[in-house]
């Protein structure tokens, strides 16, 4: 009967779904002048864009912080507040890069030698923790700006600037490949490379935002009438800033369809905030109890990750 209803007010999409491919897609809602879709059958919320608008898209989140800053990127007052920034950032992050790195020494208990590559690493900050913890971490982004910084001002040299398709291409493979806070931005085929990435018997690990969150926390605002007064995007980022929404579902078909197996999603911590820190301590502690006490099975934290790993072969 919903389903007949929608197709009387003309919100089907004839598209489909970018991780099932079903065709039972609807307009969700439009934000920064954007229509947001949602599938009826994995939940996945995504924004339809063609290849060439991507494209420019991208190029100006690798050249810049904002369009506007393009043509003086070069400009020292530019790069001080890059550099302040990404400072800020790293402070920010450092009890979650701590998380994780905890997390990917627990999957090697013999302590043999881990290698490990970050996906979209920006300018390198969890590269440089890992490698401190006794990881062979390399790092691996699309944006010159940003390898070149964490080259000069971190001195890492483990940076590479390239696609991941092409660098995939290389046959290298890694025991763990990381990827936090890159999918809501890019084609999700990017998981294709990412499994031939990882050596037989390694993981990925992928944290992204949860679209399965934002999305009830707009319901609430629009029940309560707040959805004009509080700023909220379902993706966590209005689009093009992000052009998907993820969530447990859509996530098990993603990385399933690639071939990974022991597929585990669990809420994230979440970063520092100076003037959200107890907002972010109680909704951590929260989704943390409902996670555990639901038997792991309910992951309502704002952030989740994935941990998949590609079967070994003997």
């Amino acid at each position: 009967m919903w389903d007949s209803s929608l197709y009387f007010w003309g919100l089907i999409v004839k598209v489909s779904c970018h991780v099932c491919h079903s065709d039972r897609i609807v307009q969700f809602r439009e934000e920064n002048k954007y229509q947001i879709l949602s599938c009826l059958d994995c939940h996945l919320l995504f924004v339809e864009n063609d290849k060439n608008m991507l494209d420019i898209e991208n190029d100006k989140k690798n050249k810049g912080v904002n369009a506007e800053f393009l043509d003086a990127e070069l400009k020292e007052d530019y790069w001080s507040e890059v550099n302040r920034q990404s400072l800020e950032n790293n402070s920010s992050y450092l009890a979650t890069h701590k998380y994780f790195i905890d997390r990917v020494l627990g999957l090697f208990p013999e302590k043999n030698s881990i290698n490990l590559i970050d996906v979209g690493c920006g300018f390198g900050f969890f590269v440089l923790h890992a490698s401190r913890a006794g990881i062979d971490a390399v790092g691996l982004d699309t944006s010159e700006n940003a390898t070149n910084f964490g080259r000069t001002q971190l001195g890492l040299n483990n940076l590479f600037c390239s696609s991941l398709a092409n660098y995939a291409s290389t046959k290298k493979t890694y025991k763990v490949v990381t990827a936090f806070n890159l999918l809501e931005h890019v084609n999700v085929g990017i998981v294709k490379d990412m499994y031939r990435l990882v050596e037989p018997g390694g993981y990925v690990l992928i944290r992204i935002p949860n679209a399965a969150f934002h999305r009830a926390f707009h319901w609430a605002l629009c029940l309560f009438g707040l959805e004009r007064k509080v700023s909220h995007s379902v993706l966590a980022s209005v689009p093009p800033y992000h052009l998907y929404g993820f969530s447990k579902k859509n996530l098990n078909i993603l990385l399933s369809n690639e071939g990974f197996t022991q597929i585990e999603i669990c809420p994230s911590p979440l970063r520092n905030n100076t003037y959200l820190l107890n907002y972010h301590i109680l909704v951590s502690l929260m989704s943390r109890f409902v996670y555990l006490m639901s038997g792991k099975k309910f992951a309502i934290s704002p952030t989740i990750y994935v941990l998949a790993k590609k079967p070994a072969t003997f």
